[in-house]
């Protein structure tokens, strides 16, 4: 796996994606959606809470389940802006079908405006 500019800790659960994105200038976290720039290489470090999920975003060829108490690790390089849908393929409860949740691919300015938002609004 390539050394990463930035990684993310996905940490699934019912019914929902959290995200923790560590970047040089400090943390963010987000829920059910997260964006990243496009041509970084971004590792997703993958948890689960409560039972076994499946990360996948079909746009980007990634499918990785997520088992508690095993972290596993991805990585991606995205070569185009877009928005990509992250599903989980894991029969993860009764509401399964609305664990759903949105990854941005942004230009770098796209992507450090989002940073900023995120990085005010937690405080």
């Amino acid at each position: 796996m390539p050394t990463p500019d930035i990684q993310i800790e996905v940490m699934a659960e019912q019914w929902l994606w959290n995200f923790k994105v560590t970047t040089p200038d400090g943390e963010v976290d987000a829920q059910n959606e997260v964006h990243i720039p496009v041509g970084k290489t971004v590792r997703f470090e993958l948890k689960a809470k409560d039972v076994i999920h499946g990360f996948y975003i079909p746009d980007l060829r990634i499918n990785q389940d997520t088992v508690p108490g095993i972290t596993s690790s991805v990585w991606v390089q995205a070569t185009k802006t877009g928005q990509y849908e992250i599903r989980c393929t894991q029969f993860c409860g009764t509401n399964h079908y609305q664990m759903k949740g949105r990854l941005t691919v942004d230009s770098p300015e796209d992507y450090q405006a989002w940073l900023n938002t995120a990085k005010a609004e937690a405080f």
